[in-house]
């Protein structure tokens, strides 16, 4: 900085060595300012990029929902210890009667739509249920307690499975504990999940392109847990 001295005297009395010090002080001013807002550069930049990496494990939840539901690909589902498989492209759920080809998922036989008709079949495609106390509704899209008697049922108005949650676990246990996924992308679809995934929190057991095989432990429902939009009414009459 310059004295007060120095920066009272008129322009004229500066002479050549006077004005030899005032060249470049805008730029130095400049480059100072730049320099104590430089922190600041691509600082939006740097937040969205710091939210974006804490999603990651939820993006990751998306993504394996996706490979579970065969979204852009087919998934092998095996659930052990029965073995029991079935095939899953888009959301359907399909039975082959056949072989199923472990490289492609193609069926060797037809292909029947999977509609879970029988009672352990809830064992497998456990996706809405609802939890009353030690009581389990299984399928349900409603329930209701009415004089302290439950009633479930389903989209249609029908009966949906009503019983003690011990009998389901005992019903499921030597069925389906374990379920198996093989994701199999199917590059010319615009929605398949790419394997590998840039998510670092999308696990395969597998080395494979194109190709994800992972597995999760079947939870059997507990008392205040509930696996669907379920809307009890309590009615005394």
């Amino acid at each position: 900085m310059f004295s007060n001295q120095f920066m009272n005297r008129p322009i004229n009395m500066f002479g050549q060595d006077g004005l030899n010090e005032l060249d470049g002080l805008g730029e130095s001013i400049s480059s100072g300012v730049h320099n104590q807002l430089k922190p600041l550069d691509n600082l939006g930049q740097q937040i969205e990029q710091n939210v974006y990496q804490a999603l990651e494990p939820v993006r990751a939840l998306e993504v394996t929902s996706n490979m579970k539901s065969g979204v852009g690909g087919t998934t092998i589902i095996t659930y052990l210890p029965s073995g029991k498989r079935f095939l899953i492209q888009n959301s359907a759920w399909s039975k082959c009667e056949g072989a199923i080809d472990d490289n492609t998922g193609q069926c060797s036989g037809r292909l029947v739509s999977y509609e879970g008709k029988d009672l352990k079949d809830n064992c497998y495609h456990r996706t809405s249920y609802s939890i009353i106390n030690d009581n389990i509704c299984l399928g349900a899209n409603s329930v209701s307690i009415i004089n302290d008697q439950i009633i479930c049922r389903k989209a249609d108005g029908s009966p949906a499975v009503l019983m003690k949650g011990e009998d389901f676990r005992r019903l499921c246990q030597g069925v389906a504990d374990t379920a198996i996924y093989k994701y199999i992308a199917n590059e010319q679809d615009m929605n398949h999940v790419p394997i590998p995934n840039p998510n670092r929190y999308v696990k395969c057991e597998n080395n494979q392109p194109g190709v994800c095989v992972f597995r999760e432990k079947l939870p059997f429902p507990a008392s205040g847990a509930s696996g669907g939009s379920i809307m009890v009414n309590n009615v005394y009459a």
